[in-house]
């Protein structure tokens, strides 16, 4: 994965925030080589209403089905 300095949203990259900042490897020291966007009021509150559809529905999954989805969600990080 590249970074970019945008967040990820649901499926979507985004960088509305003109204000950015800079970070730093914690392994290294290095900082890092992109500037970091920072979130306005109008990313965060899709990511809140995103992540309270996700509450939701994951709450109407059986235990398989929840064990299932996180198996693949660490299938993925994985693969990154």
């Amino acid at each position: 994965m590249d970074l970019t300095g945008q967040q990820i949203i649901g499926q979507n990259r985004s960088a509305e925030g003109t204000e950015t900042f800079t970070a730093t490897n914690p392994a290294t020291g290095d900082v890092l080589p992109v500037d970091f966007h920072h979130a306005t009021d109008d990313e965060l509150a899709k990511a809140c209403e995103l992540a309270e559809a996700a509450y939701v529905a994951l709450g109407e999954k059986t235990p398989e089905q929840m064990a299932a989805f996180l198996d693949r969600v660490a299938e993925e990080i994985m693969e990154l």
